[in-house]
């Protein structure tokens, strides 16, 4: 390997570690922003009338924002699985 394919390399692997630092800020934002929503969604039928249906679509609604929630941390997982080995 010769000192211009190093430098390349170099450059090529902080391209990717910025990228997967973006990916990881974006990856955390999603995930807290799909956590508030669920805690608002908990938060609204608390003191509200009780609804059955309502009730029904809100459960739909948790396991939905609960399944996005840990592919997100998964893909997150991911991400700092690769820039620890960086």
């Amino acid at each position: 390997m010769n000192a211009n394919t190093a430098a390349l390399d170099a450059v090529f692997i902080e391209r990717q570690q910025q990228e997967l630092l973006k990916q990881r800020a974006a990856l955390l934002h999603a995930a807290q922003a799909d956590e508030d929503d669920e805690g608002d969604v908990r938060g609204e039928s608390s003191d509200a009338p009780r609804e059955y249906e309502d009730d029904a679509q809100k459960l739909a609604l948790l396991e939905v924002e609960g399944n996005r929630v840990v592919r997100t941390l998964y893909r997150l997982n991911l991400v700092n699985r690769a820039l620890a080995g960086c």
